[in-house]
């Protein structure tokens, strides 16, 4: 996110959590449904039948499939989606919305942020739009399915002051789907796993991880030595678990390095989104 000039998103801040709550009725969580966007990331939440009724992020920039005008519409339909939240405002994050007339009949739950005045003026057209308060910086909030399964979300960190500019990627929202058997799903958009307070929390409590995606597309950025060790230290569930890259095949951004995330512990099996396209897949289910 490199835009000279920034605009602050629209939306007024959330009021009560539990008046958007998508897990309402919702038995279980089975898992979540990645789909290749090209260069972004699109995932949903899948209820008990394997039924979407969450939607995290809808975007898609360098290497997209929507080619022809309805093309997003029908390769991530919105049925059953009972609720839109964006991890951040980078382009690559929300811009198939733009595409999607259904989108803007839902309610959506974001991190208020300054980006790009493109993605400012779509959050103004959204009518059912609302802001993470800063005042929940660093707070998790639960969406809790009738079996305790929940999606934890945290917005990583505050809003900088108007006059710095503002790194989406760090002050934007990660999310953990975690069953109840203590196994969790990671999906922390742009933002490196140990900057998220949450994971740090889950990990301490003895969550072990049954999948993750990798952060910014693999990218190297904000990858440290602490994020190595935070990541191989992290017990894995039982059986064999699964690594995400969301990438657009053939990007400039020499995304993703692979070799991050090897060493960590127990099996692991890799899926990259551009290996669906090849296939004939819209997306690939990662379930509990």
């Amino acid at each position: 996110m490199t835009d000279a000039v920034r605009e602050e998103i629209e939306g007024v801040d959330v009021v009560r959590y539990a008046d958007l709550d998508p897990t309402v009725d919702v038995r279980a969580i089975a898992g979540v449904r990645i789909y290749d966007v090209g260069q972004g990331d699109a995932i949903c939440v899948l209820d008990h039948e394997g039924k979407p009724f969450l939607q995290i992020d809808y975007g898609g920039k360098f290497g997209h499939p929507f080619r022809a005008r309805d093309a997003a519409a029908r390769r991530m339909p919105l049925d059953g989606v009972r609720l839109m939240m964006l991890t951040h405002w980078d382009e690559d994050h929300w811009c198939s919305a733009a595409k999607n007339k259904a989108t803007l009949d839902l309610p959506w739950l974001v991190p208020r942020q300054r980006t790009s005045p493109r993605a400012a003026r779509f959050s103004a057209t959204v009518r059912g739009i609302h802001c993470i308060p800063e005042s929940d910086v660093h707070t998790s909030i639960a969406f809790e399915a009738v079996n305790r399964d929940c999606i934890l979300f945290e917005k990583i960190d505050p809003m900088p002051a108007a006059n710095q500019i503002e790194d989406c990627n760090r002050t934007g929202v990660a999310f953990a789907i975690v069953n109840r058997n203590k196994e969790a799903i990671l999906l922390p958009g742009d933002a490196p796993y140990d900057k998220v307070k949450l994971f740090g929390t889950l990990q301490a409590n003895g969550v072990k991880l049954r999948a993750i995606v990798a952060f910014h597309h693999g990218s190297r950025k904000h990858w440290t030595q602490a994020t190595r060790a935070h990541l191989r230290a992290w017990k894995g569930a039982a059986g064999t678990r699964c690594r995400i890259f969301s990438y657009g095949e053939g990007n400039t951004y020499d995304h993703p390095t692979r070799g991050n995330y090897d060493g960590l512990r127990g099996v692991w099996t890799t899926l990259e989104t551009p290996d669906l396209r090849m296939a004939g897949r819209h997306h690939v289910d990662i379930l509990f």
